[in-house]
């Protein structure tokens, strides 16, 4: 039989977890400014540091949605612990369906009228959603776009980048065009945690991350919100801390969907373009050709012969005969490669179909 004791504590402890779940109610019904969406896999220890940099925030009236997307290392409980302390984290939970599922989910039950991105194991300064806030009210600003710091482990340097766009010039959508048009050669659409998106934006256009789409999944998120918006801004602010560490989820050459993901990738950036840049399709083409040329097709190789598949050179041919590649051969001038060097000679290879030769290149140099 139960004393008088421990019914009071009893009583004590009920109180208190009606009062904590009445506070967390309340707190889901006042006005947010920004939803800050935060995919988790795997993230310990880098998810502790992550998480105290979003809870002093400076900015007031946020939310903070962690996505635990079926890690083993006990980040979802962190994240769980994390809620019944704050009540400005809210918590998902779901089988590991990657980064792109994972923030689709924060964006179904975001509120804010903004929304950012944040990786588990990267940091943001305290001000860094305030500065990024008061700019889109500002500048009545779609998008607002800032510079970021790339933190490296391996040799603990921080290497500051510019915003991607003219400094404090409100952009329209021709002006965004023109960027889209060469964003390879500019980098402008790389990270979408670079960039504060207007929620109404993402919502009336129905904006998704491609959930088939494993690498460049930021890239094609971007092109669609900066091409949809009316209006965007840069700011002089790098108050985002990238982190380059040897388990970052970012590093690609190992993914063995890599070649599949990135000719996913080059279809949508395709029908983009021709549905946005019409006026400026050469110059898309020749952006998107050597982009592919110079940085994925060697990519792609690398990952190919650097692994252990005994049947390389059917996969190689089947590469270079891709609609990501053929199109890429017939966009780009090889004058731009320095003449004769092995590089040159393989894609020359490559594009006239002399399969075996190229092969046999691509062995000695990779």
């Amino acid at each position: 039989m139960m004393n008088a004791e421990s019914i009071i504590n009893g009583t004590g402890m009920l109180l208190k977890a009606y009062a904590q779940r009445q506070a967390k109610q309340e707190q889901l019904q006042k006005p947010v400014k920004v939803s800050i969406i935060v995919p988790v896999y795997n993230a310990m220890p880098y998810f502790t540091e992550c998480m105290r940099s979003l809870m002093a925030q400076t900015l007031e009236d946020i939310e903070i949605i962690l996505v635990d997307d079926g890690g083993s290392d006990g980040s979802g409980t962190f994240a769980d612990a994390l809620a019944e302390v704050n009540n400005t984290v809210r918590v998902i939970h779901q089988k590991n369906a990657g980064v792109s599922a994972a923030r689709n989910a924060g964006l179904t039950i975001a509120r804010g009228e903004y929304i950012g991105f944040v990786d588990a194991d990267d940091v943001a300064g305290p001000e860094l959603f305030e500065t990024l806030f008061a700019a889109a009210v500002l500048f009545s600003a779609d998008v607002v776009n800032s510079g970021y710091k790339t933190y490296n482990e391996k040799d603990s340097c921080a290497t500051p980048a510019a915003p991607s766009f003219e400094l404090g010039t409100v952009l329209n959508q021709q002006d965004m065009k023109l960027y889209a048009a060469q964003m390879h050669k500019t980098g402008c659409f790389l990270y979408v945690w670079r960039n504060l998106f207007s929620r109404r934006l993402i919502e009336e256009n129905n904006i998704r991350f491609d959930e088939d789409i494993s690498v460049g999944e930021d890239t094609l998120f971007n092109m669609e919100c900066f091409l949809h918006a009316q209006n965007s801004v840069s700011i002089d602010v790098s108050g985002y801390h990238y982190r380059i560490h040897p388990a970052s989820t970012m590093r690609q050459q190992d993914n063995p969907l890599l070649a599949s993901s990135l000719q996913k990738q080059f279809a949508r950036k395709l029908a983009l373009g021709e549905e946005h840049l019409e006026a400026y399709r050469e110059d898309f083409l020749r952006d998107m050709a050597q982009y592919n040329i110079t940085v994925l097709f060697p990519l792609m190789l690398k990952t190919l012969y650097q692994s252990d598949t005994p049947k390389k050179r059917q996969d190689f041919k089947r590469l270079v005969n891709s609609d990501m590649m053929q199109k890429a051969f017939a966009d780009f001038d090889l004058s731009q490669i320095r003449s004769r060097s092995l590089d040159w000679q393989m894609f020359y290879l490559a594009k006239r179909k002399r399969y075996f030769a190229a092969h046999l290149i691509c062995k000695a140099i990779l």
